[in-house]
């Protein structure tokens, strides 16, 4: 439903929309700053390291200690575990540095992450690693969201955003988790006045004019990362 709505949203409002499913792994994330992406929104779950010292995003890859050795040596990359199930499962999940080491930028990129603590008070470093390769706005949760609310209040965003084009401030500032009271917020604070049109004009007339939806598929709830 979440997938449909978005796309239709975006499409009629003359966005190009690319949805990405299936398995989302580590190799798709290195290559996500090469796509020129306008809108990427990120619909996977996130965790609190267990120091709660930063947030790490998880991907669909099943965690392996033999993989990816030299991201995992070099702080890229993590152990993921979510304990919904019994056994738990653990999955590679990409740090801030990750995003800091891609190749490619974000053309003035709108990010928009779904999981649980994207965005808390004072961890942005996931925030600030997509700004510095050049996303405008990196939204997210500043506390833990369930699944509906995370889908319906995303929806109301792009609604806010693209329909009605409010400011990210005004767009931003409404959307509520029911079930554990977070709310979402934004970074850089700099960023409160800009409305979409804004950013759409900007590009008008340079090589960045693809938008997408990015929709890995979800897991259940995570716990901290190790």
């Amino acid at each position: 439903m979440f997938v449909n709505n978005a796309t239709t949203i975006l499409e009629s409002h003359g966005f190009n929309v690319t949805y990405h499913n299936g398995t989302i792994d580590v190799a798709f994330f290195k290559n996500l700053a090469s796509y020129n992406y306008g809108i990427i929104i990120i619909r996977a779950h996130a965790a609190l390291r267990d120091d709660n010292s930063t947030v790490d995003l998880f991907t669909s890859e099943p965690y392996s200690s033999s993989a990816h050795r030299e991201e995992q040596e070099n702080g890229l990359l993590v152990e993921g575990f979510l304990n919904y199930t019994q056994p738990p499962r653990e999955y590679f999940a990409i740090t801030s540095k990750f995003i800091e080491s891609l190749q490619g930028s974000f053309p003035r990129s709108v990010v928009i992450a779904m999981g649980c603590n994207t965005l808390l008070p004072d961890l942005k470093g996931m925030a600030e690693a997509f700004h510095e390769k050049g996303a405008e706005i990196f939204i997210g949760w500043a506390g833990y969201v369930s699944d509906a609310n995370t889908d319906s209040e995303t929806m109301k965003l792009l609604e806010s955003l693209i329909v009605d084009n409010q400011t990210i401030g005004s767009a931003v500032h409404d959307r509520y988790d029911g079930s554990y009271g977070s709310r979402m917020a934004y970074y850089p604070q700099t960023a409160q006045n800009l409305k979409m049109s804004d950013l759409v004009s900007s590009l008008s007339d340079s090589s960045h004019m693809q938008f997408a939806a990015l929709a890995p598929s979800r897991e259940k709830r995570a716990i901290p990362i190790k």
